[in-house]
């Protein structure tokens, strides 16, 4: 007997539910069996799916705490970053994972690569704003600490959201 897709592959295996024939490339795994694709019915998880209104909501949280943060830091402790040496990334991981947490619950706790890019551009409008406030230039040449920061603020933003 022949696959119903591949017409070239002999197979045994048939659907569980409409008994076509299917080979193991078109075979769907489920709970109660082997499925073709058709009546397997796949559909992406709930969790994955972020209408464009929670997008925008996930973005406007992601802007205003990098806003309240960077502002607040900026006008503080405008020297923090460059004597804090290595321990920006621990700065920037724990930035990161509170935007992921309000980007993630601004959004109903819905995941995804809007929802990660989100988070992870928070970290770099973050250092911006921050230097902003600082009073020094937005993107500076030769601060290592700083660039460290958005660096693991970003990758913990994004990892965050998987």
């Amino acid at each position: 007997m022949q696959c119903a897709r591949d017409p070239d592959v002999e197979t045994e295996l048939r659907c569980g539910k409409c008994e076509t024939p299917i080979c193991p490339r078109c075979m769907v795994q489920t709970p109660v069996g082997a499925r073709c694709r058709d009546c397997a019915n796949l559909r992406r998880p709930v969790q994955y799916t972020v209408p464009p209104l929670l997008l925008a909501r996930a973005g406007g949280a992601a802007i205003g705490l990098a806003i309240v943060v960077g502002v607040a830091t900026g006008y503080a402790l405008p020297h923090l970053l460059r004597q804090l040496s290595f321990l920006a990334l621990f700065l920037g991981a724990g930035y990161g994972w509170l935007a992921g947490l309000a980007v993630s619950r601004s959004a109903k706790l819905r995941r995804g690569m809007a929802l990660q890019a989100a988070a992870a551009l928070s970290g770099v409008l973050v250092y911006v704003i921050y230097n902003a406030m600082a009073g020094v230039a937005l993107l500076p040449r030769n601060d290592l600490t700083g660039y460290l920061f958005v660096v693991c603020a970003a990758a913990v933003g994004w990892s965050s959201l998987r």
